[in-house]
């Protein structure tokens, strides 16, 4: 009897340190995510100090239209998905005279014990169209016809 006594009361110990729902067992539930980039306009040529918003911050690029920016981002399990999920977070591009573009980003949430990779590289390469330049539209492919990348993010 003082046996199982102990047995439980060592597993209630262990379960107020890890926390009821099992979720604080995975001590990677964050990430670092490595943006990075570079923004031309509609002729290829680098576009300085175009403003680059993500997740609230704001980066500028440089002489070479390049931009880079780091941030901790938390991926690890959810609470309400058990199985895993993905969640689609944006990135806002806009400079002097340009149209704004927005991307998507994925952040993937691991099932339940599940570990997020410690470093994620996210690399994008955008275009932005003058203001008074018409952005062109996106074409649907016919069978058998292959149409040109369109540029934007790349989940690596």
């Amino acid at each position: 009897m003082c046996r199982n006594y102990k047995t439980v009361a060592a597993l209630i110990s262990l379960l107020s340190l890890v926390g009821c729902s099992g979720l604080h067992l995975n001590p990677s539930h964050y990430a670092l995510f490595k943006f990075s980039g570079v923004i031309k306009n509609s002729k290829g040529k680098p576009l300085e100090n175009a403003l680059v918003k993500v997740n609230g911050w704001e980066t500028l690029t440089n002489e070479k239209g390049q931009w880079k920016q780091d941030q901790v981002i938390h991926c690890g399990a959810l609470h309400d998905d058990p199985s895993g999920k993905k969640i689609f977070e944006s990135i806002l591009f806009m400079a002097d005279g340009y149209q704004s573009h927005e991307e998507d980003f994925m952040v993937k949430h691991p099932s339940w014990f599940g570990s997020c990779e410690d470093i994620q590289p996210v690399v994008y390469e955008t275009t932005l169209y003058a203001l008074k330049e018409a952005k062109p539209e996106k074409k649907e492919a016919e069978p058998g016809q292959k149409l040109p990348a369109v540029s934007g993010g790349v989940d690596l």
